[in-house]
């Protein structure tokens, strides 16, 4: 299929179904294969997505939509969203310049009934959790990116890292474990943890309190470090600081001696009972300029209950800067060994009729974008690989090759700055919400490579970037598959519709980590269950990452 196998018209209609509610059937079906043969259907298809995230977020940060007038410019503004489908998503002609213009103007006009009505305006918005890296909040959920942090409630990071951005421009990195709280607009409570502050121009006086000292910026760099003692460390990267020292550690109170002046690489140490100066401090290393290279989010065909099933588009943080990648612009795999674990062996999306794919069943392995469908339950080992695995062959079905996962790139992958290769696994929300740990290692060993264990994903099940993935049938075999040839032509003996919901988790392979050097090239990987627990990880699609231009 191409763009000229379907009008715009069709492509609108289809997605004003999507977002009634009531895309079902062949409808449905037909959608999901232009969306799979065109990418300018599914760039708009995004947008449509960023434009429904951005609703929902105005409605989240509006709060209580009962008032009559204001329930009314709601279903006015869900109008002009779904209206806007029959016009250019290039914004190029004037109607969606009006359109565009009208929703501002509603949207405008809720948040100004709601001011005039509390007659003050909420300054909430003002503090943003702009990213997020493996964050997990104690007693509740970790909010989306872009969403706003409430002024006065004290958050406990049990994990992982937060960055919230600051109106007037400053920024402040937040990592486990840590308690905190957005004290207002120009001030972070930080009671325990550590924080990487950058205040630039314009920001100065931007401030963090600890239980020992208050710390106002002079336009800097700096990074704190509060143990559960309340001791206090702080660091000038860059620029200038002044640390306020609190004569009573009990209580937060403006109760100071004179300012310390702290200039680049200078740090202050501030204990209950005693305060230095240094002027080559030990903690500026500490000083994160921003969270670490990962997935950052993925797009993927949605059904009618949000699920989704068809690969989009991932997002990756790579080098510090993020980057979104389409599916045709990834590089794909060939499977080229599977030894499994089980006699669960295989899942293919619940519209697919098992017992009738034969000779087609390859494509639901390696071929295909779905989140829905791959060889799962690879077996695996406690300890990682330290030599070449033996592979499987179609040619000699005899051959037991070591258990694990085989698959070779369909163009070599340059090893880059930050992740190479995404990987996405399934997993039932009844299992690890952590996902399951797997070893990854080179096909061909060499000097200076080695395995390396993945134990952490950088969107698991508990991530608010988590999805549901669409309905799946589980494949069984009376045996089990000992080798790929196997996989493909064993006889399914039950392919029952799963009961339990999925999702799909998410984790980008840095080659570096295999011991490969910047610039090399990578033809392939083995990937292996590190054997853990009773759990196995369960592949669904794997791809390479194109280099940095």
């Amino acid at each position: 299929m191409t763009d000229k196998d379907y009008s715009s018209a069709e492509l609108h209609g289809l997605m004003d179904e999507l977002c009634n509610g009531t895309l079902e059937g062949e409808r449905h079906l037909r959608f999901q294969s232009i969306l799979k043969a065109s990418k300018s259907a599914r760039a708009e298809y995004i947008e449509l997505i960023d434009l429904h995230f951005d609703l929902k977020r105005l409605h989240a940060q509006t709060g209580d939509l009962s008032d009559p007038i204001i329930s009314e410019l709601s279903k006015d503004l869900l109008h002009l969203d779904s209206q806007r489908l029959h016009h250019s998503f290039a914004w190029k002609t004037w109607k969606s310049w009006a359109t565009l213009a009208a929703t501002l103007v509603i949207g405008a006009a809720i948040t100004w009934s709601i001011v005039a009505r509390r007659n003050t305006v909420n300054p909430d918005t003002s503090v943003i959790l702009s990213q997020t890296s493996g964050a997990r909040f104690f007693g509740e959920t970790v909010p989306l990116p872009g969403s706003s942090v409430r002024f006065g409630h004290e958050y406990a990071l049990s994990s992982g890292m937060v960055e919230l951005k600051f109106p007037t421009g400053a920024s402040a990195i937040v990592e486990s474990p840590a308690i905190f709280e957005v004290s207002s607009a120009t001030k972070l409570l930080l009671s325990t943890g550590g924080c990487s502050v950058y205040a630039p121009d314009g920001a100065q006086g931007f401030r963090v309190d600890t239980p020992l000292a208050n710390v106002v910026d002079l336009g800097t760099r700096f990074v704190i470090n509060v143990n559960q003692s309340g001791e206090t460390a702080v660091e000038v990267v860059e620029g200038e600081a002044e640390v306020y020292p609190k004569h009573n550690s009990s209580e937060l109170s403006d109760v100071r001696s004179g300012p310390i002046n702290l200039r680049e690489h200078q740090a202050s140490y501030l204990g209950v009972t005693s305060m230095t100066v240094e002027d080559d401090g030990t903690i500026g290393e500490l000083y994160k300029r921003g969270l670490p290279d990962r997935i950052v989010s993925f797009d993927a065909v949605t059904d009618k209950n949000a699920a989704v099933d068809d690969l989009i588009a991932v997002t990756v943080q790579r080098g510090g800067h993020n980057r979104r990648y389409f599916v045709d612009d990834m590089i794909g795999i060939d499977v080229v060994h599977y030894h499994g674990s089980t006699n669960a062996f295989m899942v293919i999306p619940a519209n697919v009729d098992a017992m009738a794919i034969g000779a087609s069943r390859s494509q639901f392995l390696d071929r295909d974008r779905s989140l829905c469908s791959g060889l799962i339950n690879p077996a695996g080992s406690k300890e990682p690989l330290l030599q070449d695995p033996v592979l499987s062959s179609l040619d000699d079905p005899n051959l037991i090759g070591t258990p694990g996962l085989g698959i070779r790139f369909q163009s070599p992958v340059v090893n880059g700055p930050g992740p190479d290769v995404v990987v996405f696994e399934l997993q039932t929300i009844v299992n690890p919400e952590s996902g399951d740990p797997f070893h990854v290692s080179p096909l061909h060993f060499a000097e200076g490579l080695h395995s390396y264990t993945v134990k952490k994903y950088d969107i698991d099940l508990v991530s608010s970037q988590s999805k549901f993935i669409s309905p799946f049938r589980l494949c069984r075999s009376q045996a089990g598959s000992k080798s790929l040839a196997e996989a493909l032509n064993v006889e399914i003996v039950d392919s029952q519709v799963h009961i339990v919901r999925a999702k799909v988790l998410t984790v980008g392979i840095d080659l570096s980590d295999l011991g490969y050097q910047p610039g090399d090239l990578v033809d392939g990987l083995f990937f292996q269950d590190a054997v853990d627990d009773g759990n196995y990880f369960d592949f669904v699609y794997v791809a390479g990452l194109p280099p940095i231009p």
